[in-house]
Order: structure tokens, then C-alpha cells, then sequence
């Protein structure tokens, strides 16, 4: 399993969630959602098939709001493991990586002001 954790800040930061879940990642299936009941943490995960290693794989991305001008936000990939020494052949670390970097993206985007403040 492999986890990365950061804050991201500025204004309407809460349309966050919707545009990721409108952009990342293209996948078959929409994944699930869920949404505690103060509305301050949202879920997602979704599974995906790697073919070389056999296995699925099940990302899950925790956007928690702290105040309406900062996200913490953890992802973590787990699973797809093959084979009697239980390789992901880097599915995991590349899964975690293709969320970051689409944070990492959309926060240098023009038409915002996010910003990655901390990087666990």
C-alpha cells in the first residue's frame, strides 16, 4: 500500500471535489462517493484492472475540508499484488503518482488560486 497526504488552499476550494470527479480518472466504472453527514469529508475509490499483474487495484482519494478556504486531502492506493512474493510491478506507486500529479495540475491552473501549502 502506498499513501500521500497534502493541504490545498484558496477560494472555492469546495469545487474541488466536482471537477475531479468529473476529470480523474478515466476509468470504466464511476467509482463510489461518499459524503459524511456535516458535508466535511468526501470519499472516493475505485478499482482498477492491471492486466501485467492480474490484479485489481483500489485507489481511494479523502478530501477533508478544514474551513471553506482549505483541503486536506490523503490518497492511497493498495493492492494489485501478483504472484507468491505479492509484486505490484509499481501499479500502486504509479496510481498514486497519476493522482498527485493531476492535483499538482490543477493547482497551477489559471483560472485559480490553489496551492499546494503542505505535502506530507
Amino acid at each position: 500500500m502506498e499513501t500521500t497526504n497534502f493541504t490545498i488552499q484558496g477560494t472555492n476550494i469546495e469545487m474541488l471535489p466536482e471537477l475531479f470527479q468529473k476529470t480523474l480518472p478515466k476509468r470504466r466504472d464511476n467509482g463510489h462517493r461518499y459524503v459524511s453527514s456535516s458535508d466535511q469529508t468526501l470519499i472516493y475509490f475505485w478499482e482498477r484492472f492491471y492486466f501485467r499483474i492480474g490484479s485489481h487495484l483500489l485507489v481511494c482519494v479523502i478530501f477533508e475540508f478544514e474551513n471553506d478556504k482549505r483541503c486536506h486531502i490523503e490518497i492511497v492506493s493498495g493492492g494489485g499484488k501478483a504472484g507468491t512474493l505479492s509484486l505490484t510491478w509499481g501499479a500502486e506507486n504509479h496510481s498514486l503518482n497519476r493522482v498527485m500529479k493531476w492535483f499538482q495540475t490543477i493547482c497551477t491552473h489559471k483560472n485559480n488560486d490553489w496551492e499546494i501549502v503542505h505535502t506530507g
